[in-house]
């Protein structure tokens, strides 16, 4: 990660903590609060949100499409349709105080979800 872009980080935590709102940083807890509706309670998809199902992919894979998302990388080249829909999503939450973190999220999609965790 870039040094501004993890200066930004502690100031955009910062300016959480000292306003009142409340900052959530566990993984497991914002995607049970954000992404299960659309992304299913085991990561299975959602055909009718247009959620993709997220438990069989790598945690790599997982984490490029976070980092995407978040704008870290740009591979996408996407700006339009449910790519742009979820960026804008992701900004959202992380306006509401919801701090997704690309590789700690990709484990525990990973570890919880994929039939493939049980065998490492």
């Amino acid at each position: 990660m870039k040094i501004s872009n993890l200066v930004a980080t502690f100031l955009f935590v910062g300016v959480f903590a000292s306003s009142g709102l409340a900052v959530e940083s566990n993984q497991e807890v914002i995607y049970n609060n954000k992404c299960a509706e659309c992304h299913g309670l085991t990561a299975e998809g959602n055909p009718v949100k247009k959620g993709p199902a997220l438990n069989h992919k790598s945690i790599g894979d997982l984490q490029i499409t976070i980092l995407d998302l978040q704008g870290e990388l740009s591979i996408n080249g996407d700006s339009s349709g449910d790519h742009y829909k979820m960026e804008h999503n992701i900004k959202s939450f992380a306006k509401e105080g919801y701090i997704i973190k690309p590789l700690e999220m990709s484990k525990f999609l990973y570890y919880s979800f994929n039939p493939e965790a049980a065998r490492h």
